[in-house]
């Protein structure tokens, strides 16, 4: 009756191979869980570093935009004075040449700076 102890050494090689194929699979599953929670504070740092990042950005934006404020103002002003500039040249059409000459040169240095203040305007208004 030998049949009987070779089907008893079957079930012991069977039962443990299953206890391997267990360990193994326990093996894999913490393995997966530490990668997982490894991920996990991976992402977590990086929404940590986007967050400062972005509020970085926000400040950055912030300023940008006070710049763009001021710039814009400040070409109004600028705006205004050519307008009164040019008022005056049409209030001193009878005044004498040299006097017309030095406006309409006040009244030419005056737009070319409000011109480069609209520009200043425009760029800061991009960097937005």
């Amino acid at each position: 009756g030998g049949g009987g102890e070779v089907g008893g050494g079957d079930a012991a090689a069977a039962l443990a191979e299953r206890e391997a194929l267990i360990d193994e699979l326990r093996g894999r599953e913490e393995e997966a869980r530490r990668r997982e929670s490894e991920a996990k504070r991976r992402a977590l740092d990086k929404i940590g570093a986007l967050g400062e990042e972005s509020a970085v950005l926000r400040e950055e934006a912030a300023e940008l935009r006070r710049r763009l404020q001021e710039a814009e103002a400040v070409a109004a002003e600028r705006g205004e004075v050519v307008a009164a500039l040019e008022g005056r040249l049409e209030a001193s059409d009878a005044a004498s040449s040299p006097e017309v000459a030095a406006l309409e040169a006040e009244r030419a240095a005056a737009a070319e700076a409000a011109r480069q203040a609209e520009e200043a305007a425009r760029q800061a208004g991009k960097a937005l």
